[in-house]
Parts: C-alpha cells; sequence; structure tokens
C-alpha cells in the first residue's frame, strides 16, 4: 500500500489534490486531537452528502483538511473513485496523511441545515447562518479553543475509598496561554 501511494503521489496528472474532505462517522465521539497524522489508510469524499451517508442519523460529518505540501507529509491524496465500484462517492484515500480536523457537524444538524451547508461547503459562499444555528467559520473556531483549554487543564489521582479517580481542573493560572486567549476561552 505504501509503494502505491508513493507511485501515485508522484504523478503530475494527480496533483490537484482536494482541500477540503468529508469522513462520516455513524457515531457522535468527543475527540481529544484535531491535528496530526492520521497513521493507516482513511477513506474520504469530497462530497459531504456521501459524507452524511456514512455517518447515519446519529453519527457526524468530519471537515478534513489535508495536508497538500508533500514536503510536509510522505503521501498525496490519493483520488480512487476511478477504481471504485461506487464512482459517485468521489472517494480519496488517505494514508499516513497529516491532517487538520477544521470542524464536525452533526448529521441532525447537517440535515435540519442542508441548504445551509450546501452553500458553505459545496459551493464555499459565506452566508449569515440559520436562525439559532453556529455559522460555520464560528463552528470552525471550537476545534481551535477546545485545543487551547486541553492546555489549561490539570490532572491528578485522588484516592477515595481505595479508588482511585483522575481529578481534571481547569488552571487559568498556567503560563501556557497568553491573557487575550485565556479571556477568549472564559468569553466562549
Amino acid at each position: 500500500l505504501q509503494e502505491t501511494f508513493k507511485r501515485f503521489t508522484n504523478i503530475p496528472s494527480v496533483s490537484n489534490r482536494p482541500t477540503m474532505l468529508f469522513h462520516g462517522i455513524n457515531s457522535i465521539m468527543c475527540l481529544d486531537q484535531y491535528t496530526g497524522t492520521y497513521f493507516g489508510p482513511c477513506s474520504t469524499t469530497i462530497n459531504p452528502d456521501v459524507a452524511r451517508g456514512f455517518a447515519g442519523k446519529n453519527g457526524m460529518i468530519l471537515v478534513i483538511k489535508p495536508e497538500i505540501d508533500l514536503n510536509e507529509t510522505d503521501y498525496g491524496v490519493l483520488d480512487i473513485s476511478w477504481i471504485s465500484d461506487y464512482p459517485n462517492e468521489s472517494e480519496y484515500l488517505l494514508f499516513d496523511h497529516k491532517i487538520n480536523i477544521e470542524t464536525w457537524i452533526l448529521s441532525s444538524d447537517y440535515d435540519q441545515y442542508w441548504h445551509y451547508y450546501q452553500e458553505t461547503l459545496i459551493k464555499r459562499v459565506i452566508i449569515e447562518a440559520p436562525f439559532g444555528h453556529l455559522s460555520y467559520q464560528k463552528q470552525q473556531q471550537i476545534p481551535k479553543l477546545l485545543a487551547k483549554l486541553k492546555k489549561l487543564i490539570d490532572e491528578k489521582d485522588v484516592k477515595s475509598d481505595d479508588v482511585i479517580k483522575r481529578k481534571q481542573e481547569i488552571n487559568f493560572g498556567k503560563d501556557v496561554l497568553n491573557e487575550q486567549e485565556k479571556i477568549e476561552l472564559l468569553i466562549w
């Protein structure tokens, strides 16, 4: 698989790589990291409707920005729709790839605000969010804010009745963020 990716990465005709990919997960889960290298193969699509189909009604859609600079990641994004039994899925495969999870969208939100997400994700038009719903631009801020918040967490083991529990506290006194970033978190 590594050899295949390496060979296809070096073909100039496949150098037009997508800058936004979607991946459906059939449950809602907490993510503890939003950037890094995803090791192994990962199936993605350029069509959020396809990702929504894989997410199911109780899942979520990850919006992924793959690294396109081959000096920063070992392999390129590989378009495999031409060999797929389902070419309409517009499938792209990632392998040991550096990614940034820009945000996630719950399936229920995607269904309810489908027209909004079509404009925002497909046409890439910035429009006002539906009443009572976060704009896509504000949704993009959530992973960034959570990553900052994670830096402020202190963990310690607490023994109670012969049971050890891990206690987490947010410590705004830590010197890992500047004052403006701390204020931004408090306002959020």
